[in-house]
């Protein structure tokens, strides 16, 4: 098994099991700050379809060392995250136009089955890629970390960071 083989299938593990402690963390943990930022208790788009996105992008930083050379890493990357978001988006308000209450069951297997598609996607990329500079993938990443907290400290004005309780 290619040591890239092995590190997606860790960071599936890794992605799936922090993304559903995050999308239960009022359960486990009373809300502060860390808790609001991990998952802000506001019902809007981004917060719904972005649970995974923190784990994604964690590990992605445990990868860099033995597969930041690839050229095709910060694709892989970027490919995992708008893949997940979109499963994440398409299931939730797919289920919501089904169905008038949602499941504790459902997000559980959005989690899974977004972060399984978004993970083989970002294989595939790694697979298809060859040798490149580490560096373009560190600037990549520390880019896609900045643009995240920016998004979630000063949610732009537009429909997917509005309420969307009823």
């Amino acid at each position: 098994m290619s040591y890239s083989l092995f590190f997606t299938l860790t960071g599936l593990i890794f992605s799936i099991s922090s993304s559903i402690i995050i999308y239960n963390i009022y359960e486990v943990y009373p809300i502060n700050k860390v808790t609001l930022f991990l998952k802000p208790n506001e019902e809007t788009i981004f917060n719904r379809i972005s649970v995974s996105v923190l784990p994604i992008l964690i590990w992605s930083i445990l990868e860099i060392p033995l597969l930041g050379h690839n050229n095709l890493f910060l694709i892989g990357l970027i490919l995992n995250l708008v893949l997940n978001c979109s499963i994440n988006y398409i299931i939730h308000y797919g289920n919501e136009l089904i169905s008038e209450t949602e499941e504790k069951v459902i997000p559980i297997i959005t989690i899974f089955i977004a972060n399984i598609v978004g993970y083989l996607i970002n294989y595939l990329t790694l697979f298809i890629g060859h040798f490149g500079s580490i560096i373009n993938t560190i600037i990549g990443v520390v880019l896609l970390y900045i643009l995240f907290i920016l998004i979630k400290v000063l949610k732009p004005n537009i429909f997917i960071f509005k309420n969307q309780k009823k």
